[in-house]
């Protein structure tokens, strides 16, 4: 949850969907994930096609604004002038993050065919865990 006390941000957001097409890397020591782009405002395509596919959301943080980010949603923040944010940063329920972390890594051992059929199969799955 980040709060803006003053200024303003821009977020861009992708959903976990996404994935595939920003280029995931895996740093499985503590399973913190990043992408390989470094400024998704300007992307080399040629070296990066699959991200041509990515379709991002769009979110302008203001001055006592709070902003949700949610889980496992790739993002990247600009600031825009000087800015104060307070940021709390909480752990997710166990059972979510295991089974991100499980098909996560299903999914970059896959080709990139299919992904949009693996990501409903995914949120079924979350919507109707099994016990």
């Amino acid at each position: 949850i980040m709060c803006m006390v003053a200024g303003r941000k821009r977020v861009r957001l992708y959903e976990p969907v996404m994935t595939n097409y920003l280029y995931p890397v895996s740093h499985t020591k503590n399973i913190a994930i990043t992408s390989q782009l470094r400024n998704l405002s300007n992307v080399n395509v040629r070296k990066f096609p699959e991200f041509k596919k990515a379709r991002a959301l769009y979110v302008t943080i203001n001055k006592g604004d709070l902003f949700y980010l949610p889980t496992y949603w790739w993002h990247e923040v600009t600031s825009y002038d000087r800015n104060i944010a307070v940021n709390w940063w909480f752990r997710s329920h166990s059972f979510v993050l295991e089974n991100f972390v499980e098909h996560w890594a299903e999914r970059v051992e896959q080709s990139r065919w299919g992904a949009e059929e693996e990501a409903s199969q995914l949120e079924m799955q979350r919507e109707y865990p099994s016990r």
